[in-house]
């Protein structure tokens, strides 16, 4: 494993589990919400997703190579609708580029081939 690919890994799993984080606060300064439940739940949903998604790269398994990806390419998509109406432009866009650096990473050969199944 190159030192890029396993810079990228970690810059994956701190990316990924802060985005986790924030969604879990966001999560619990809401939880006495009752006029929507079924956005607590969204949220409570994404927390774990973005959460399992850091753990699975930490861990190097198989099957979190796809959410990954679609961690990364979501968070990017949903970065680029709302940066123009955030406040606060510079740090959405320095989150936007550390996502667009994690999913160039996932696109890495040698990154590939570390979340193939191992069959024996």
């Amino acid at each position: 494993m190159t030192a890029i690919e396993n810079a990228g890994r970690w810059l994956f799993v701190v990316v990924s589990g802060f985005m986790g984080l924030v969604v879990l606060k966001l999560l619990m300064s809401h939880f006495s919400d009752v006029g929507n439940p079924g956005r607590n739940l969204l949220r409570a949903a994404l927390a774990l997703f973005y959460l399992a998604t850091a753990w699975g790269v930490a861990r190097w398994r198989p099957w979190v190579y796809v959410l990954a990806l679609m961690a990364s390419a979501a968070t990017i998509v949903v970065a680029l609708r709302r940066l123009p109406a955030t406040p606060n432009r510079g740090t959405a866009g320095f989150l936007l580029a550390l996502w667009v650096l994690c999913l160039l990473w996932l696109w890495l050969p040698g990154v590939r081939e570390k979340f193939k199944p191992v069959t024996k």
